[in-house]
């Protein structure tokens, strides 16, 4: 595996990267946004974002501008697909306290991954687990292309696309709905910034109880 320099772009955009510690009273979410011409927008208050789990209304309880630099790494979708998505997902990441980012390199004439779809779904699922957020680089709108949005992420032209997306980002913290604390909660949500701005986010998050891997 390789790594990516990180640095940064999107429009109205948001990542989420969801719950990457053993805090279960709060939902961690990276988000980016732009305005109708696809330029940041960099100077939003709490009262201007909503977040929503399983449609309904979450409080915000922080909104930042992350200073950390990202994890990146890199993947290639070949036939080792899973099993090196899974690695840097389960154990590449496992012990980073930063954003998490996972870059799967889809451009031809490499020889695509036959990853079904209930692998693809495995992967998600780790990726939510560890609050990992795919990338598609290269990709043409194939069946990666739901990993990558399931996960916060997009199928992206270049490298510089991600690093425009990591720069521009907020860092949310939502209060989830009550649950138990020692079992996990998976819940569908969507983050929205007014009808002028577009935003980009996972459709779901889940929160990890202190399981061992």
């Amino acid at each position: 595996m390789k790594r990516l320099v990180a640095s940064c772009w999107v429009p109205a955009l948001c990542l989420l990267l969801q719950a990457q510690t053993n805090d279960w009273d709060r939902i961690d979410i990276l988000c980016v946004v732009r305005d109708a011409q696809g330029h940041p927008v960099t100077n939003l208050t709490k009262d201007r974002l909503q977040v929503l789990d399983a449609g309904e209304s979450r409080p915000i309880l922080e909104l930042s501008r992350p200073t950390d630099r990202p994890q990146i790494e890199t993947v290639t979708n070949g036939p080792n697909l899973y099993q090196d998505a899974y690695l840097a997902i389960m154990r590449t990441f496992r012990d980073s306290s930063q954003r998490r980012i996972l870059v799967i390199e889809d451009k031809p004439p490499l020889r695509a991954s036959r990853l079904t779809p209930a692998r693809r779904w495995e992967l998600i699922l780790f990726a939510e687990r560890r609050g990992v957020v795919v990338y598609v680089l290269g990709g043409d709108g194939g069946p990666l292309t739901e990993m990558a949005l399931e996960t916060g992420g997009r199928v992206v032209a270049s490298e510089r696309a991600i690093q425009a997306d990591l720069a521009a980002e907020y860092h949310i913290v939502a209060q989830p709905s009550q649950h138990a604390p020692n079992a996990g909660t998976f819940h569908l949500l969507e983050v929205r910034a007014g009808a002028l701005l577009r935003v980009q986010a996972p459709r779901s998050y889940y929160i990890t109880p202190p399981w061992k891997d």
